[in-house]
């Protein structure tokens, strides 16, 4: 249930209808001929008014409908329902309901519903006063009903309620901010009758209900009646007020694309299918535009707003990606209103050859026996590596549980044929079923280690019998900790499957315990954020499967396309035999789809073998199929870019966007200048031998003391060819360092990785931090080539933490006032030390200051005035130095005056 906010100011909600509401004891009370309001003019768009104006027919065309929490002591009657003439939103009365303990759903009675059509929109709205309410929610139901179902229901029989039986769809609108304590608010929702659940139906009812919801109101508590029940916190004494219920005609606005997937490949035009049905007349202008996604408008389309008909329009969208469709209208009131609709343009010509693992696949959330035919035309547009289909999606649960099978059968038998690999998912049991067995309908494991009736050797054997044995992956949930598969789900896989593969769903924070016996296991998340990802990149999971969700709906389009991608790349990067993305085909495309078929596309199926430097604040992952590479290469800087140098060794490559552009881009000396930003980006056709000597080279230690001016090291590199490679090294060092030797050889067999001795000494202060050595292979064999890498280091002291930061004087201007630097100095070494503190600034000079006898452990604060004010030195940095007084210790801070006066913009510490 996805949640919507209304310009009325109430949030909506809505649901197809679910469980009866067989549990609820109705009352229906006597009353009088009662009176819905004024009369509505044929042309109005009104259709309904409800003020409660007359106190002796307000109640007529009424029912109560009402329950207690269980856990509370039985009561005669938990309410009072009256029309009260002394509180009223407009008018001179409203209507009061009086808690006294469980909720009260105070709603139409049959003859009293609206009548609605097909295929329009309705807003219906009421205005809401509480007082007292702590725990209960206040809000509007409002139930789609199929009335011929509904006339051919016995009225006097005593099992459920008719209404709810025959209802098609829930509404729910409750207030933006909460409890409205304290004044009127208003409560409106929308409902639209269109779609395949009201297809071919021509008697459509409107049911309103005022509700007072306690907790637990909304729970089916029938399922486990054997539970003992939770004691909740209820409204024991509460006030609700409703007045002004409304019930009209609402502006239908609508922009889809004609695929129902909206899933679109190739070049052409996108169709979609607008509709403008205003029948106030108010609407002035309508404008629908394709934007890109960055917000960009690539093309756009006048709609005219003098008729009520379907129309076509077809957008050019320019080439692959993900976009939306953006239906803008204006009244004659000056109000807007939007509508949107998205949809993903794949490339031609990107099938995977082979479809080798790693396989980037799709995990359906939901499917039923009368969508299976439309998803499988969905499936061959999307083309994913592998199709997971749940056995029973909370859609079927009013459905027999072998209902479909057959329409799954040839589904899956479809994946096969076409090289996709079928999986079926039993992480959720039927909930007919559930409800028998006296389980929830989530407790997989529980069900399946105490199936004392056979109610699921029977089910679930029917399911593997009828699918076939050529569907040999199946999933099942594993529990909170990694643990075997059920024995009663492996026996049923041996015995209706041929040659079964049990994936166990693990938690992912436990990636390490696979569980033994299966080929595989799979690691579950609904949120791989930066803590997870940390958590699995460190892990090695050749052959799982990683079942991903989608990052959250809230966030921005680029955000979520960068979240996906980077989720995918973590699992991928860990080994895993197939990653699956959750997927709703009956929802508009994520955006984190276009990630998930970008990333199948660019790294098909290669495997990480290691990364090239580029910078901090820049990965580059190198993929490796054995023939050709791959470099997926994006930065970590927030809303900006950043180039990355990149050895590729040819003149030119191809860069793979994530929503499937391609263009070439040239190199020069073996270098390729990449602009990256937070997307991932593909880089396809470098030469493989300097490309993966770049990922393979390194030095060992790649930390080095600043207490030692000499360090050895080994320059270690593997040869990534089937040939040996011959050549030297070349290093270009920064200033005041040397090595030895000068000039190394390298000679590497065969896929030999060898270590080359090196050392390295300096002169001077050194800045802490990371360092990029320069290094270039100037190779002879099996061709003359030469190989620029940068090769990371990092320059840390052992002994000292220095951080500073600066401010500007008081007493003068900004501008022109000293600049003060503080220099905080701790000692976290072993031994005392006597040091030297100097600052120098751009044509200034320097300052000095000496510290004697700094114990381990203890820490000094310097503050030095700097003869110069941001006029002359902004944009330049002050350096400072720190020396040991006939000792090994001397490093340099670099302090960038840059930013506002008084702020910190430096505090460079060492990691002791």
């Amino acid at each position: 249930m996805r949640a919507n906010r209304d310009s009325g100011g109430g949030a909506a909600s809505a649901r197809c209808h679910g469980p009866s509401l067989g549990r609820w004891l109705a009352i229906a009370l006597t009353a009088a001929a009662g009176s819905a309001g004024p009369a509505i003019a044929a042309d109005d768009p009104v259709l309904a008014r409800i003020d409660f104006e007359d106190r002796e027919t307000a109640t007529a065309d009424w029912s109560h409908v009402f329950e207690q929490a269980p856990g509370l002591p039985r009561r005669s009657l938990f309410f009072d329902a009256l029309v009260d003439e002394a509180v009223a939103s407009s008018g001179g009365s409203s209507l009061r309901l009086h808690l006294e303990g469980g909720s009260i759903s105070y709603r139409m009675l049959p003859e009293a519903a609206v009548p609605v059509r097909m295929d329009a929109d309705y807003r219906v709205s009421a205005r809401v006063l509480t007082k007292g309410l702590r725990h209960a929610t206040v809000r509007l139901e409002i139930r789609v009903v199929d009335g011929r179902r509904l006339s051919e229901q016995d009225g006097t029989t005593s099992e459920g309620d008719p209404v709810a039986n025959a209802t098609l769809a829930i509404i729910h609108a409750t207030p933006i901010d909460g409890h409205p304590d304290g004044g009127w608010t208003d409560l409106a929702a929308v409902v639209r009758t269109e779609g395949p659940v009201y297809r071919d139906l021509d008697d459509l009812r409107l049911f309103v209900a005022l509700q007072v919801v306690q907790p637990g109101f909304d729970d089916d508590a029938d399922a486990t009646p054997e539970i003992v029940p939770t004691v909740r916190l209820e409204d024991i004494d509460g006030l609700a007020w409703f007045d002004d219920i409304e019930i009209r005609r609402a502006p239908r606005l609508r922009i889809a694309p004609v695929a129902a997937s909206g899933l679109h490949r190739g070049e052409g035009p996108i169709e979609f299918e607008v509709v403008v049905d205003d029948p106030t007349g108010g609407t002035v202008e309508a404008i629908a535009e394709l934007q890109d996604a960055e917000g960009r408008v690539v093309d756009r389309s006048v709609i005219p707003t003098g008729s009520a008909d379907t129309r076509r329009i077809a957008f050019a969208a320019g080439g692959p990606g993900w976009f939306e469709a953006v239906l803008r209208t204006r009244g004659r009131d000056g109000r807007t209103a939007t509508r949107r609709h998205a949809v993903l343009v794949l490339p031609t010509g990107d099938r995977r050859v082979g479809r080798e693992a790693p396989r980037f696949g799709v995990s359906i959330v939901g499917w039923t026996p009368d969508t299976v035919e439309s998803l499988g035309r969905t499936l061959d547009i999307l083309d994913p590596d592998a199709v997971e289909l749940p056995i029973w999606p909370p859609e079927n649960d009013g459905r027999a549980s072998l209902e479909g099978v057959e329409a799954v059968r040839r589904l899956l038998d479809r994946q096969r044929r076409a090289g996709r690999e079928p999986m079926v998912a039993l992480d959720r049991l039927h909930g007919g079923l559930a409800a028998t067995a006296r389980v929830e309908p989530h407790a997989v494991r529980a069900a399946l280690e105490e199936d004392v009736d056979d109610i699921w050797r029977r089910a679930i054997g029917d399911w593997m019998l009828r699918l076939g044995t050529a569907i040999s992956r199946w999933r099942v949930d594993g529990g909170p900790i990694a643990m075997a598969a059920p024995a009663l789900f492996t026996e049923l896989a041996a015995s209706f499957v041929a040659d079964p593969v049990v994936l166990v769903a693990t938690p992912f924070d436990r990636p390490g315990d696979l569980v033994d016996g299966h080929e595989s296991c799979l690691i579950g998340t609904t949120d791989l954020g930066s803590g997870a990802q940390g958590e699995l990149a460190g892990d090695d999971l050749a052959g799982t499967t990683a079942l991903l969700s989608p990052p959250p709906t809230d966030w921005t389009v680029r955000d979520r396309i960068d979240a996906a991608a980077r989720r995918g790349l973590v699992a991928w990067r860990s080994g895993i035999g197939r990653a699956l993305l959750r997927w709703d085909p009956a929802a508009p495309p994520d955006p984190a789809l276009m990630a998930w078929s970008g990333l199948a596309r660019g790294l098909g199926s290669r495997r990480s073998v290691g990364e090239v430097h580029g910078s901090d604040t820049a990965t580059c992952l190198v993929a490796d199929g054995g023939y050709d590479v791959a470099l997926v290469a994006w930065s970590d800087l927030v809303q900006r870019t950043e180039v990355l140098r990149l050895p590729v060794g040819v003149e030119s490559v191809e860069v793979l966007e994530l929503d499937g552009r391609r263009r070439r881009l040239a190199s020069s000396g073996g270098l390729l200048e990449l602009e990256v930003g937070s997307t991932p980006r593909v880089v396809l056709g470098a030469d493989r031998l300097p490309t993966l000597l770049a990922a393979s080279t390194r030095l060992e230690p790649a930390v080095l003391g600043l207490g030692h001016r000499e360090h050895a090291v080994d320059l270690v590199i593997r040869n990534p060819i089937a040939d040996p490679i011959d050549g030297e090294v070349r290093v270009d060092l920064p200033p005041g360092w040397s090595i030895e030797p000068a000039r190394p050889r390298i000679r590497a067999a065969a896929g030999e990785e060898v270590r080359i001795p090196l050392t390295i000494s300096w002169s001077g202060p050194q800045s802490l931090g990371p360092v990029d050595l320069p290094i270039r292979l100037d190779l002879r064999s099996p061709r003359p080539m030469q190989v620029p890498i940068a090769v990371p280091l990092e320059l840390r002291s052992d002994a000292l933490v220095v951080t500073a930061d600066w401010s500007i004087a008081r007493g003068g201007s900004a501008d022109g006032s000293p600049i003060i630097l503080t220099v905080e100095i701790e000692n976290v070494g072993d031994r005392p030390l006597d040091l030297e503190l100097a600052v120098s600034a751009w044509r200034v000079g320097r300052e000095r200051r000496t510290i004697t006898a700094l114990g381990p452990g203890e820490r000094e604060v310097r503050r030095l005035r700097i003869r110069a004010g941001l006029d002359r030195l902004a944009g330049t940095d002050l350096r400072v130095e720190v020396r040991e007084l006939d000792g090994p210790e001397n490093l340099a801070v670099m302090v960038p005056l840059v930013g506002d006066a008084g702020v910190a913009t430096a505090a460079v510490a060492p990691s002791p």
